[in-house]
């Protein structure tokens, strides 16, 4: 499994993300480039560790991928990416995609 496969799942967000993303441009900007540093490998601020784990799901196939990123332009607080995803099952749109969140909502 690839991010570049990764990114053509379905992608959601909570709907505290979404009513943030549709009061403030902004807001809205930041986490599409925090999408584009995610798709690009930049897992934001998870340590070696999480990285590495990351990185071994992705040569894997099949598990999740987790970031963390600063809270900025108005966001309440640091919000998470995370994709679930499997090389095995490409289709299941259930357990194929990726969502933004707050923090607190994980």
């Amino acid at each position: 499994m690839t991010l570049e496969q990764i990114r053509k799942s379905p992608t959601v967000a909570t709907a505290s993300i979404a009513a943030a993303m549709d009061h403030s441009d902004s807001i809205f900007s930041y986490i599409s480039s925090c999408f584009q540093r995610f798709y690009s490998g930049d897992y934001g601020e998870m340590g070696a560790e999480d990285t590495n784990a990351n990185n071994a799901e992705l040569a894997a196939g099949e598990g999740r991928i987790v970031a963390r990123y600063k809270a900025q332009f108005g966001l309440d607080e640091d919000i998470y990416i995370i994709s679930v995803f499997s090389a095995e099952n490409p289709g299941n749109k259930d357990y194929n995609n990726t969502c933004v969140m707050y923090c607190s909502e994980y």
